[in-house]
């Protein structure tokens, strides 16, 4: 999910908690079909700067559906049915202010993913597995231990 994708859905989020454009569904899932529509008219750009694209399915819609519905609840930027947080009103104000690819708002972006995100818990468990070897394996070797490493920790866990 670029900024870009992320501000909007943080965007469509406030709107739809604000003025739902219909009464079905959580505002999580009205966000994000507002954010699809704009996806497929073209509207939105990828990480690297170039148009989103997705084909328009069904299976693709779900698919990418669960990954960004469940993006900025992930982060405490949202509450589970999409209703946005203290956090994630701060981030839509930065956003909003300054714009999606700025500075103000990656940062913003950054803090919640290492924080709220936990991923800075993943990232010193994998420098501290990284620092227990004497010599690095290949890549496939290597990341087949920092994936039982990880496991077993237990930092990261299977379903």
């Amino acid at each position: 999910m670029s900024l870009d994708e992320m501000f909007c859905l943080l965007r469509y989020s406030y709107d739809e908690t604000r003025q739902p454009t219909s009464s079905g569904g959580t505002v999580r899932d009205r966000a994000f079909e507002r954010l699809w529509k704009d996806i497929q008219a073209g509207k939105l750009l990828h990480p690297g700067g170039g148009v989103r694209h997705y084909s328009d399915t069904l299976a693709s819609k779900i698919a990418v559906g669960k990954n960004y519905r469940n993006f900025l609840f992930h982060i405490g930027w949202t509450e589970s049915d999409g209703a946005l947080t203290k956090q994630g009103l701060e981030a839509l104000h930065i956003g909003t202010l300054y714009g999606p690819e700025s500075r103000p708002f990656m940062d913003a972006t950054a803090r919640s993913l290492l924080l709220e995100g936990k991923h800075l818990i993943l990232f010193n468990a994998i420098e501290e597995f990284q620092a227990s070897l004497k010599t690095v394996p290949d890549e496939t070797v290597w990341l087949d231990a920092v994936e039982d490493a990880l496991v077993c920790c237990p930092v990261i866990f299977w379903h």
